[in-house]
């Protein structure tokens, strides 16, 4: 019995304390001059597809002035697991008047690269210890309309079996 008033104290306290630092950070938007905004909520797609080794698959950018966030995870169909990780992920965003990309994205090992282009890049890749070449890559391809997509490379043994997750 003892053990639950302590844990409806401590959620009864972590309410609080979010309570507060919401109205903290609204009064400190009105008082800055800041303009308080509601925001809709994000839209998600997911596309789910195979590749066999050498092989891609493309799907087109959703949308342009608008920063779109790219997870992807893979499992091989042999069930096993790509060491260190099988995730890469990017942020991107269409200039919808120049038609340039800005993208920040991270390799599977944690390393982040960033750039502006428009052309063809790679944008994150999904990497393995001791391999020059990376098992999967993130792209985008031109010319406009920009795509985006997965190409595995053929020394993969095994098909592999992509989530790709868009919040925008």
């Amino acid at each position: 019995m003892l053990k639950r008033k302590l844990g409806f104290g401590a959620a009864a306290i972590a309410c609080l304390a979010l309570t507060l630092s919401v109205v903290t950070s609204s009064t400190r938007a009105q008082a800055s001059g800041g303009v308080l905004t509601s925001v809709a909520p994000a839209t998600v797609v997911r596309h789910t597809f195979t590749i066999a080794p050498g092989h891609s698959d493309a799907f087109p950018m959703p949308v342009a002035g608008k920063p779109v966030h790219v997870d992807v995870s893979v499992n091989f169909t042999n069930g096993t697991t790509v060491s260190p990780t099988e995730l890469m992920s990017a942020l991107i965003e269409q200039n919808p008047t120049t038609g340039v990309i800005t993208f920040i994205g991270t390799n599977s090992d944690g390393t982040v690269a960033a750039n502006n282009t428009n052309f063809s890049t790679v944008m994150s890749s999904l990497l393995v210890p001791g391999q020059l070449t990376p098992d999967a890559i993130l792209i985008v391809t031109t010319p406009p309309p920009f795509q985006l997509g997965i190409y595995q490379y053929p020394q993969t043994t095994t098909s592999g079996t992509y989530t790709v997750t868009l919040t925008y």
